[in-house]
């Protein structure tokens, strides 16, 4: 952990690290963290593990217990999977982590003894980035996330949305993003209310409400056409669509064993054949007497 206001070193003013968290298995051996997010409030870091455990930290505890977590969730996910995402609601009080297991699990942070939900891959949850993340409406409501699309398979990558104010694990809505590629991250923005979805082909996807979404993309599709910069789009595609044929491009105009000499007396309209005269040196002028 860093404090961007914390100690430097006196040397180069390089930023002294503050706390190192340790996650361990159960052979208390080190493991690697695949994800990490902190609570609303900067109470709590929450920590999905490459051994399928989630494991949590109390900001508070963080110098006395020397990195060690206060809370283990083990297992979460399956063993040796790489849970690629986790996120807390906005209350603070629910956690969701996004399984390469291809499960989404919803927690209670208040009683970590099971999942609240588990939605499964029976509802074609298929995970194969290890990007793939997960996010909560700015109410805490819905949680989303991403799906992928497997290689030699007809899916598609969708984004998939749950209530989480019912005991319900079947989606509540499913949207169709990429035909035969995978929708990767998801980030729904607070202040906007709108979706910006990462996606496989390399383009930003956008979802919005007409009625509920600010500002945002909402800008963008209100503007009027540019006249002046459409014009000038039209006339870049047209000159990159055609051939430019640069001077002495054609065989045909192209002397390649001609010296430089040889063409600039071609130019100046002399003959090529003809012998490089040179004027012969004037005798030194003498004093008449």
């Amino acid at each position: 952990i860093w404090d961007i206001n914390g100690r430097t070193t006196a040397m180069d003013g390089e930023l002294i690290c503050r706390d190192i968290l340790k996650a361990k298995d159960k052979r208390n051996a080190r493991i690697q963290v695949t994800a990490c997010t902190y609570s609303p409030d900067g109470e709590r870091i929450a920590g999905a593990c490459s051994d399928g455990s989630i494991q949590f930290w109390s900001a508070k505890t963080l110098g006395r217990k020397k990195g060690a977590p206060d809370i283990v969730v083990r297992p979460a996910h399956s063993p040796g999977s790489e849970t690629s995402g986790i996120a807390f609601s906005p209350d603070g009080n629910r956690v969701a982590s996004r399984g390469g297991d291809d499960f989404l699990v919803l927690w209670d942070v208040r009683k970590l003894k099971g999942p609240i939900k588990e939605m499964k891959r029976m509802g074609g949850l298929d995970n194969v980035w290890g990007q793939c993340n997960v996010d909560f409406s700015p109410d805490g409501e819905y949680v989303v996330t991403a799906t992928s699309a497997r290689k030699g398979s007809e899916d598609t990558g969708d984004v998939v949305f749950w209530n989480t104010l019912n005991a319900v694990t079947e989606p509540e809505h499913r949207v169709q993003m990429v035909p035969g590629g995978s929708a990767i991250c998801v980030s729904w923005h607070p202040s906007l209310n709108q979706i910006f979805v990462g996606c496989e082909d390399s383009k930003i996807r956008v979802l919005y409400d007409p009625e509920k979404s600010n500002k945002g993309v909402l800008q963008a599709l209100g503007r009027t056409s540019n006249k002046r910069r459409d014009v000038y789009h039209a006339a870049e595609k047209t000159i990159a669509d055609d051939t430019i044929i640069v001077p002495n491009a054609l065989p045909m105009f192209r002397d390649d064993d001609m010296s430089y000499r040889s063409r600039r007396r071609r130019r100046d309209g002399e003959s090529v054949d003809a012998p490089l005269l040179k004027r012969p040196m004037l005798p030194p002028k003498q004093d008449k007497e």
